[in-house]
């Protein structure tokens, strides 16, 4: 009985997380000239600037985790971008914008996440750090095209023979 109550208190608290979401949403777009603007299956996807993001409300854990493609992560890279990520992590801690970059492995690319809690949040709160987000999109997508590597960087991502005698 306590299993089923409990679980009844998380439907109308995930609930509850989903109006307030919405409504965080609709803030936001009356303020950018969105009123139509609205959570979708708990998503939305804007472009800001040729920047793509989607919004993802996370009832279960009462937030919106805010994302962006950056790069493909393929070996065509070598490890330059798993270097920049770890810079980008260190970065965001630092500056303490909570963007953190990272692989999404069933797309295999690198993307940028942050997180926003819904306790206080208003559209306005959720704005001013898009344009953050856009801003640090753009950086670190410049900063991984430019690190594709040429036949010259090759040899320091290959094994040759005599590494392995």
């Amino acid at each position: 009985m306590l299993f089923s109550a409990r679980r009844f208190i998380r439907r109308v608290q995930d609930g509850t997380q989903v109006a307030r979401g919405q409504a965080i949403i609709g803030e936001l777009g009356a303020s950018i000239g969105i009123p139509e603007l609205a959570l979708e299956l708990n998503s939305c996807t804007l472009s800001i600037d040729g920047v793509v993001i989607t919004i993802e409300l996370d009832a279960a854990h009462s937030r919106f985790l805010i994302s962006t493609y950056l790069a493909d992560a393929d070996a065509s890279h070598g490890q330059l971008p798993y270097r920049a990520m770890m810079e980008g992590t260190l970065e965001s801690v630092l500056d303490a914008t909570g963007m953190v970059l990272g692989i999404d492995k069933l797309e295999d690319r690198i993307v940028m996440v942050t997180a926003l809690f819904l306790d206080d949040l208003t559209g306005e709160d959720v704005g001013e750090t898009l344009s953050r987000f856009v801003v640090k999109a753009r950086h670190w997508r410049e900063r991984l095209a430019s690190m594709s590597i040429t036949p010259s960087d090759s040899h320091h991502f290959l094994l040759t023979p005599s590494m392995l005698a």
